[in-house]
């Protein structure tokens, strides 16, 4: 985040239908960067697949993250799929106009993508 504020964070990604589609329910987690460590943020699971035939990018609000270096982290938990887990774009948005930016301006966070906090895969 190069600005000197919170911002809200939005990643882009590809969905494709029908289901079962193409690409991988995927785990995303943020790493904030400071001068005393990282720390991780919960882990949020996209699943890029939806019930009719589209290939569109879709946004999906991640969080707030502070100013400053932040490492986002994709790990697909899908084997056997055609297609990587696609990020089309990362944008950054003033925390006070969610949804006054071109790029999601009518999307309620809970449309962004299928997030759901859940408890982390086991590690590999």
């Amino acid at each position: 985040n190069p600005f000197n504020k919170p911002m809200d964070m939005y990643l882009d990604f590809m969905r494709e239908g029908p289901f079962p589609g193409i690409y991988p329910i995927t785990e995303i987690i943020v790493e904030t960067v400071g001068p005393n460590g990282s720390i991780l943020s919960k882990p949020l699971y996209i699943d890029p697949s939806v019930e009719w035939v589209v290939h569109v990018v879709k946004p999906a609000f991640i969080g707030t993250v502070p100013p400053g270096n932040i490492i986002v982290h994709v790990r697909p938990l899908e084997e056997g799929k055609k297609e990587a887990f696609r990020i089309a774009g990362i944008n950054l948005s003033e925390t006070n106009d969610r949804f006054d930016t071109p790029e999601v301006y009518t999307i309620q966070p809970q449309e962004c993508a299928l997030l759901r906090p859940e408890q982390a895969p086991a590690a590999n």
